[in-house]
């Protein structure tokens, strides 16, 4: 025996004279709409393939340029980001193209197991200032040197520097242009001056199951997470966080993107490590 489900009609919804009602299986309307989702899911998985695709092909084109023009880095590129700017992915694509190690988040772990801090705690405090750990906690100025965060960026700058003496490697954040100035580091910047394209970032990469901010909250913490990087980076270098002096290389993604920005580093690259 079928069910039906009766529907008033409507311009579009169904052929039958105005006043009429129109009878259809319910089953036929869940088969519809499993049909609509399945629609909507492999469209997802084709661009996701799309995106896929797309960064296989700029990374075979950036690495043939690398083997091309012969280019060696045999010093650390080293990444300061504003948040949501692109700058992890310019840094992945560019050690990449170089074949040379990639360090951002993977720092954590070691930095816990040296300093033998829990990898929580480390992450808690990655990137994060004394100052901010003595508003938090209530610690005086006299603690200062003896504080976890001094003692994390300690370890911090022994894994750095270890790194640099062993192998060539893109290095994200953390001080590192400051940290590794012997070992004359091609230091860049990444920012993005185009704010509505920071938060389409942040939107694209919060997952679907996840509640989405309002704009107004996910500009609010995009600058918060500026604020705390700006503070960390001060205190610690007693330099400007976005003074372009301190760096090689500034590079705004939201007027040349991803790949144009990692094609900048690559020529500037070539520039100073082959003609020069």
């Amino acid at each position: 025996m079928k069910t039906y489900l009766f529907l008033p009609n409507g311009p579009g919804l169904c052929p039958h004279p105005p006043g009429t009602l129109y009878a259809a299986p319910i089953a036929d309307i869940i088969s519809l709409f499993a049909v609509i989702i399945a629609m909507k899911k492999v469209m997802s998985e084709l661009k996701v393939t799309d995106k896929v695709i797309e960064k296989s092909k700029e990374h075979t084109e950036l690495s043939a340029f690398v083997k091309k023009e012969g280019l060696l880095v045999n010093r650390p590129i080293t990444i300061n980001r504003q948040f949501a700017s692109g700058g992890r992915e310019v840094g992945k694509r560019l050690a990449d193209a170089l074949d040379i190690a990639y360090y951002d988040k993977e720092l954590l772990s070691a930095i816990a197991e040296k300093s033998g801090f829990s990898q929580n705690f480390v992450s808690e405090f990655d990137e994060t200032s004394i100052k901010n750990y003595v508003f938090t906690f209530g610690q005086t100025f006299t603690t200062y040197n003896n504080s976890p965060i001094t003692q994390l960026l300690n370890v911090q700058s022994e894994i750095l520097q270890q790194i640099a003496k062993k192998e060539s490697a893109v290095i994200m954040g953390r001080c590192a242009n400051y940290i590794l100035s012997d070992e004359n580091p091609f230091k860049v910047f990444i920012y993005s001056s185009d704010m509505d394209a920071r938060i389409k970032r942040c939107y694209d990469k919060v997952p679907q199951d996840v509640g989405v901010k309002s704009a107004t909250k996910m500009k609010d913490d995009i600058q918060k997470v500026d604020k705390k990087r700006s503070m960390y980076y001060e205190y610690y270098t007693d330099q400007k966080w976005m003074d372009m002096s301190n760096y090689d290389l500034c590079i705004d993604t939201s007027t040349v993107g991803v790949k144009g920005a990692v094609e900048i580093i690559l020529n500037a690259l070539y520039t100073t490590e082959v003609e020069a």
